[in-house]
């Protein structure tokens, strides 16, 4: 689904396999030679950038938005949302299952484990791992 003030802009040599969802409220941008396995979901209320050569494994979660939930006298769905964008740096490589959160950043050659759940950001060239993310090495 794409919305009316929109903008999905995907370079040459990017794959997006079937089962895949885009939800796009904002403006998704995919870079050359990025691949993004299937069943996966892609939910872009505000901004998110995929570098170039990124490989996103299977059911791989990208969502820029969270529900606001503090007011407990109001149920949450009324309480609306907030977005904050998402970049992911070029030649990075995202495990199955990974969940990536609203306002993260991270650098070139990031490899994500799979079952990662990234709410933070994180600099170029490690290995993340975990729920929450962490560093497991430099590469």
């Amino acid at each position: 689904m794409i919305g009316t003030h929109s903008t999905l802009r995907i370079q040459a040599n990017a794959a997006i396999e079937e089962d895949t969802w885009l939800n796009i409220a904002g403006h998704l941008s995919i870079g050359e030679g990025t691949y993004v396995s299937v069943r996966g979901l892609i939910g872009c209320e505000s901004n998110i950038t995929i570098g170039n050569r990124v490989a996103i494994g299977p059911n791989v979660t990208i969502i820029d938005t969270n529900k606001n939930f503090s007011n407990i006298s109001l149920p949450i769905l009324s309480q609306g949302s907030v977005s904050r964008e998402i970049v992911i740096g070029d030649d990075c490589w995202l495990g199955a299952n990974a969940v990536i959160l609203p306002g993260v950043r991270l650098g070139e050659h990031v490899v994500v484990g799979a079952g990662a759940i990234v709410n933070k950001s994180f600099p170029g060239n490690v290995l993340i791992a975990g729920a929450p993310a962490k560093i497991i090495r430099k590469l």
